[in-house]
């Protein structure tokens, strides 16, 4: 277990990487904020960017994602497939209010 900004204070490589990240594309203005809107989706066009350096060959990415309505719900797939991943498998449940699902993607480096 290693407690980072992204990637900012991880050396090595690991078999499991989980990334839980703030899902809306929305101005922040502080470090709180940021814990909670992504402007411009760069937290995670970085995590896809930079995910590949630090797993091991054989493992897995774990990304949540959701379905609300202002999230691009295939954003995760496309920077994914750029970074060289590919969906291995999705897991989802309904939120407590059954007004959107909540996602856990798996994915792995193309070999």
């Amino acid at each position: 277990y290693l407690e980072s900004n992204l990637f900012e204070n991880v050396r090595g490589t690991f078999d499991v990487i989980v990334c839980n990240p703030p899902y809306s594309d929305h101005p922040a203005s502080d470090a709180i904020d940021r814990m909670l809107w992504d402007e411009n989706n760069e937290m995670k066009k970085r995590f896809f960017k930079e995910v590949n350096q630090h797993l091991k060959p054989g493992g897995h990415i774990y990304f949540g994602w959701a379905d609300f309505a202002d999230l691009d719900t295939n954003l995760p797939l496309q920077l994914a497939q750029e970074a060289g991943c590919m969906l291995l498998g999705t897991a989802s449940k309904l939120s407590p209010h059954r007004d959107c699902m909540f996602y856990v993607l798996e994915f792995a480096k193309n070999s």
